[in-house]
């Protein structure tokens, strides 16, 4: 338990260092996005109840997708630079994704399926890469990366799975 809040507490401190903010759906589906520069790229699919998501983009060709489907599923997704691509996909109950990315060429998909998963991938630098993968219950992961050329891939099986991941390098 302790080790869950840890992560939360390092997500939400992600959160406010970025200057990411959480948008909760009071009722109904909530999207909101934000962006600046040339050529950036935003899709969201909701399908489901009390879904929320919050895109912010800055820079130039920047993607972020965001697919959910269920209730009450929350995505909080920013980038700043060149060329960054984040993927999310939630199915399920009460499952939240934040993930930031600032630099030139950043890659990073979290898939979650299931209820109650969280998963926090912040990355810093160029080339770096992260993927997650969550299915079950209750699960946590923590990914961040600074630097250039850092690869990571998480996968949780079952429930109350929790990682921690922390690389730098350049």
């Amino acid at each position: 338990m302790k080790t869950r809040m840890f992560i939360a507490s390092t997500c939400v401190a992600f959160s406010l260092v970025t200057g990411i903010g959480a948008v909760e759906a009071q009722a109904g589906n909530s999207i909101k996005l934000e962006q600046s520069g040339s050529y950036n790229a935003s899709a969201i699919g909701h399908e489901g109840n009390k879904l929320s998501a919050f895109h912010r983009q800055s820079g130039r060709e920047n993607e972020i997708q965001t697919r959910q489907t269920g209730v009450r599923n929350r995505v909080t997704a920013s980038q700043e630079g060149l060329r960054n691509r984040a993927l999310q996909d939630q199915r399920g109950r009460r499952n939240e994704i934040v993930s930031g990315q600032v630099g030139r060429y950043n890659y990073q998909e979290v898939i979650q399926r299931g209820g109650g998963n969280i998963a926090g991938v912040a990355q810093f630098g160029d080339a770096n890469g992260a993927a997650v993968t969550q299915r079950g219950r209750n699960n946590a992961a923590a990914v961040i990366q600074a630097g250039a050329g850092n690869d990571t891939r998480v996968i949780q099986r079952g429930n109350g799975n929790i990682s921690v991941i922390i690389q730098g390098g350049w």
